[in-house]
């Protein structure tokens, strides 16, 4: 990720010359542009580093797949004593509707990529749209 909007994106000083080359998208693309955007791509990074520090499924629970029935989506049930979260995922360029029913309890919309969801989805219908995922916390 670029910086800032100079020429260098941040890098270096104004007149050295960068060992890599600087991405052609930097003046849009950088920290400086995504800070203040509650829904930029670095929003959402520090949304799940902030979610996986607090979360102790994600980074020490167990990992059980489960199945979608569909070879665009995938979900998984991640597991810490007394936590339970639901990933969903869909890798697809259409909208889908999983059936994550079997995962149990009522489900709480931890995260969205599009970072424009919060609610409690029906579990027998989750719907996800082109490329998303979600993050869910499941009740016992």
């Amino acid at each position: 990720m670029q910086w800032n909007a100079t020429r260098n994106a941040g890098f270096s000083p104004e007149g050295t010359e960068p060992w890599l080359p600087v991405a052609g998208d930097h003046e849009t693309v950088n920290v400086k542009a995504q800070q203040a955007d509650p829904r930029s791509m670095l929003a959402l990074f520090r949304r799940l580093a902030s979610l996986r520090r607090t979360c102790p499924a994600l980074s020490n629970g167990s990992y059980r797949p489960m199945y979608t029935g569909d070879d665009l989506a995938q979900a998984y049930l991640r597991e810490h004593e007394d936590q339970r979260l639901l990933v969903a995922l869909n890798f697809g360029p259409e909208p889908r509707r999983l059936d994550l029913s079997k995962a149990g309890g009522k489900a709480n919309l931890l995260l969205s990529t599009h970072l424009d969801r919060t609610g409690h989805p029906d579990l027998r219908e989750l719907p996800l749209r082109p490329g998303e995922g979600v993050l869910l916390s499941l009740e016992h």
